[in-house]
């Protein structure tokens, strides 16, 4: 999928950074780890790629579930974005 990205040069456009975080959240898997998102109710737009922005919060969330799983617990834990 990146090497798609990359491949073609698309110009900047506005982007809803909420709605490409839930869409990156909602894409991982389920597992030992709950990924609960803090977001505001209202949109928060920014200049950009929507596909690399997703693609960048996916590995974000990959990473710290990851991370996550290197630390053994009896509960579950949480991985939380908020402001």
């Amino acid at each position: 999928m990146r090497l798609y990205a990359k491949r073609e040069r698309r110009e900047p456009v506005a982007v809803d950074l909420c709605a490409t975080l839930e869409a990156a959240a909602s894409a991982q898997k389920k597992g030992a780890v709950a990924v609960r998102l803090l977001i505001p109710a209202k949109p928060v737009h920014v200049s950009g790629d929507p596909l690399e922005l997703e693609l960048l919060f996916l590995n974000l969330i990959k990473n710290a579930v990851e991370a996550c799983l290197l630390y053994t617990s009896p509960s579950p834990r949480d991985v939380e974005e908020s402001r």
